[in-house]
């Protein structure tokens, strides 16, 4: 009886053993994988539920049948993300990061490229503001987020602004006068003057030229530990811009016909760059 019972009990097992192989022969590896990924809440560029860019990491992702979760911090803290936490990803700026320790634990790839400008009341300057050097405009209050891609920039042309943590923060600075400008990209200035002011928008303008002409780039970073995520979402990515995705996303954001030419032509660039004969 015991040896019946011994060889039932070893078929058992040896038919489950087998069955869970079948199992995982036919269901791909990671199919079910979330991703997750630090940004900041910087509207309408990124957030925990939608914007331009996170957007496009999303939709690139779920393409190669992968989910996201973004994970919302301040600014200064995605340096330390990166690195220290078990984020697989950040969404933001290369510029962002300063030490060449952490650069080179990291790689990346361009999804966006962004100037940022002046943003002010066309009350107080009702010709516009122009100027040549930054240093002409030491005389005014600015606001900017605190550790900006810039910062140092401006405090080299003797500009000290004031330090927020949101841009909507700064656009109702702005509007009470506490300041005289803030400084932002396209979207997100006007993200955040639409937001709080939607009724008041033709009351603010924005510099048509970049601050220094500098474009600043919209990036994915992947720390060492994943960079076979970097390939994933390469593929995806690719996979948008071919497919025609990549163009609504912006269109979503910007409007149909008012793209900026240098995101219609990152497509082009990045598509040269992988095929450079």
């Amino acid at each position: 009886m015991n040896q019946l019972f011994s060889k039932v009990l070893t078929f058992v097992v040896s038919l489950t053993t087998a069955s869970m192989c079948l199992a995982n022969a036919i269901t791909p590896p990671d199919v079910h994988r979330t991703v997750q990924i630090t940004t900041i809440d910087y509207p309408p560029l990124m957030g925990p539920e939608e914007g331009l860019m996170t957007d496009l990491v999303r939709a690139a992702f779920n393409s190669q049948s992968y989910s996201v979760n973004f994970v919302i911090v301040p600014m200064a803290r995605i340096p330390w993300s990166i690195t220290h936490s078990n984020s697989d990803a950040v969404i933001g700026s290369i510029l962002w990061f300063k030490e060449k320790e952490v650069i080179e634990k990291i790689s990346f790839q361009t999804i966006y490229y962004s100037g940022v400008h002046f943003f002010y009341r066309k009350a107080q300057f009702p010709a516009g503001i122009t100027y040549d050097e930054l240093t002409e405009l030491d005389q005014y209050k600015v606001g900017y987020i605190q550790s900006g891609s810039i910062l140092r920039l401006l405090n080299e042309s003797g500009i000290h602004p004031q330090l927020v943590k949101d841009l909507t923060t700064n656009t109702r600075k702005l509007k009470t006068k506490r300041i005289d400008m803030f400084i932002a990209t396209e979207l997100g200035g006007w993200g955040a003057i639409k937001k709080i002011y939607p009724d008041k928008v033709a009351q603010f303008a924005m510099t048509p030229r970049p601050i220094l002409d500098m474009m600043g780039s919209g990036d994915i970073l992947f720390p060492n530990k994943s960079r076979h995520l970097k390939e994933i979402f390469a593929a995806g990515f690719s996979q948008l811009k071919d497919d025609g995705t990549y163009l609504k996303i912006l269109e979503q954001y910007y409007g149909k016909g008012h793209i900026p030419e240098n995101l219609l032509t990152l497509k082009l660039r990045q598509k040269k760059a992988a095929n450079p004969d």
